[in-house]
């Protein structure tokens, strides 16, 4: 009887662990499909990482048990490598020195969602001390180039407005800040551009289509550093918009409240549908991209994880600073309203990818708890053209 129940329990382990298997494989293969087309594709990529998970666990088990068997699990691992190293870089990764140099050129990319606390849940225009927090971190490590995303000014002339402390205070002379999206009064916010070395030419990319009228505009600039141009975006995906609502609804789906799964359908659509906006737009750069003669460097917040359509599209055949010099899992948002989206550690949003002119040197996350998002920042190098 015993051995009967024990060939029982190991044929349901070898089912459920076939079952992980298919599951790997298909994220891997569904992740990097066009969502327009396939519109089950944006999800994998949010699941991708734990699927690998689970059959690294499977492997071990086997080891310990049964040796040839793990190889279903390792087989697929294997395969999926080149997908695992966009969501895991298999190193450690040396500390980040602050200190900057001549040869080097430091790039800052941060959501700083107007400047509103993390624990707040609402920007205060009249509340002047939150600039100073954010302003510290970036000093902390004097970028040469910060791109933003979610900046505002705060229409004031008295040398508060934070444009004028970015340049005037923190020497980022040059800048480019449309400001299209105007709030109230002299208040704009937007994706902006600050850099310590000339501006020589800008372009805003804009979303004309009705659905994307609260969506941050593309911008770019091109900047002189030394004897070269480069060429920087600033961009920012479309958000989900998650709605105290729909953090009720993650609450129903965790506790299994969801009996007449409504919560789970609204939640699909609203994802589905983001899904499908970010492909359009992250098609729409990449082409604009496409045309550039310079060294890219591009700043997003994508709103997306790696191993997904908009990922693969903007990535294109250039860098991911995290794959080249980061470690661990890299996690640059956190919910401040979602105990779900707070505690998700693969929610690697914040990317920065360069053309393969440039060398990686280090790069790093911002520790501060003072956005939603953190910090993503990079010390690169250009080398000399022979």
């Amino acid at each position: 009887m015993r051995r009967v129940l024990e060939k029982i329990t190991l044929r349901f382990i070898l089912s459920t662990n076939i079952i992980a298997v298919v599951l790997l494989g298909a994220s891997a293969l569904l992740a990097g499909l066009d969502p327009r087309d396939w519109f089950i594709s944006g999800f994998p990529s949010l699941l991708f990482p734990y699927f690998a998970l689970v059959n690294v666990l499977y492997a071990l088990c086997w080891l310990a048990v049964r040796p040839r068997w793990s190889i279903l699990s390792l087989a697929v691992l294997a395969l999926c490598s080149g997908s695992l190293r966009s969501v895991l870089p298999f190193r450690t990764s040396s500390p980040f020195h602050t200190e900057t140099s001549a040869e080097k050129l430091r790039v800052m990319t941060w959501n700083i969602r107007f400047f509103t606390p993390f624990r707040s849940l609402y920007y205060d225009p009249n509340s002047g001390s939150k600039y100073e927090h954010i302003f510290r971190e970036i000093e902390r490590y004097r970028p040469d180039i910060v791109c933003f995303q979610e900046f505002t000014n705060n229409g004031s002339h008295d040398g508060s407005d934070p444009v004028d402390i970015l340049k005037n205070r923190m020497g980022y002379r040059y800048f480019y800040f449309p400001g299209d999206d105007l709030n109230w009064n002299s208040v704009a916010s937007g994706t902006a551009i600050f850099s310590r070395h000339p501006i020589v030419a800008t372009e805003n990319i804009r979303y004309e289509k009705e659905r994307y009228r609260d969506v941050e505009h593309t911008v770019a600039a091109d900047i002189r550093w030394g004897k070269d141009t480069i060429r920087v975006f600033a961009i920012q995906l479309k958000s989900f918009g998650f709605l105290p609502s729909d953090y009720s609804s993650f609450q129903k789906i965790r506790k299994s409240e969801d009996t007449g799964l409504q919560a789970s359908k609204s939640l699909f659509r609203k994802m589905q549908q983001t899904f499908w906006d970010h492909a359009e737009q992250a098609d729409m750069i990449s082409g604009r991209i496409a045309h550039c003669r310079y060294p890219q460097i591009i700043c997003t917040d994508l709103n997306d994880v790696a191993h997904s359509y908009a990922y693969d599209m903007l990535k294109g055949d250039r860098q991911d600073v995290f794959v080249v010099r980061g470690d661990g899992l890299g996690k640059t948002y956190t919910s401040p309203s979602s105990p779900i989206l707070g505690k998700l550690p693969t929610l690697r949003i914040d990317h920065i990818f360069v053309s393969q002119d440039f060398e990686v040197a280090q790069m790093t996350t911002g520790r501060a708890r003072l956005s939603d998002h953190q910090a993503v920042i990079a010390d690169l190098r250009l080398p000399e053209k022979e």
